[in-house]
């Protein structure tokens, strides 16, 4: 299921849903930023925990994701089990505008997507997660 609202500051965004963002590993990917403030941010993919990705945000304050993909990979998940075949994927991703549409990379419990600095694209199969988005973001549609 997915839920979409227009963009807003990226440190507040995961300020506001950071007890999804801190229980969780994260896989990012197609990451385009305003500033690189963590040379990994230019690496693509990477995975940073939940932590460091909460982190990032609080002590950078200015740092706007432009495009992005983060899946949330569970706490073994093996960066050599990927290719570019297997990344999920945004631009020209006519699926990700559908309301039925779910996180793309297999076992991740929730994946977001900025798109274009426009929109921010949350899905998940959990609907508890879905349930807590609406709640901080009652306009998401």
């Amino acid at each position: 299921m997915t839920m979409k609202i227009e963009a807003v500051d990226t440190a507040t965004f995961f300020d506001s849903i950071k007890p999804l963002i801190v229980k969780h590993k994260w896989l990012i990917n197609e990451v385009e930023c305003n500033s690189y403030p963590d040379r990994r941010l230019k690496s693509d993919p990477l995975v940073m925990t939940g932590f460091e990705l909460s982190e990032l945000f609080r002590i950078n304050k200015d740092l706007q994701v432009i495009w992005g993909i983060f899946s949330s990979v569970d706490e073994s998940f093996d960066m050599g089990s990927l290719n570019n075949k297997s990344l999920p994927w945004a631009d020209g991703n006519k699926a990700i505008w559908t309301q039925n549409y779910e996180p793309q990379l297999a076992g991740a419990a929730i994946e977001i997507i900025f798109f274009d600095a426009s929109f921010i694209i949350f899905s998940s199969k959990d609907q508890s997660n879905l349930n807590f988005f609406e709640r901080v973001y009652p306009q998401a549609k």
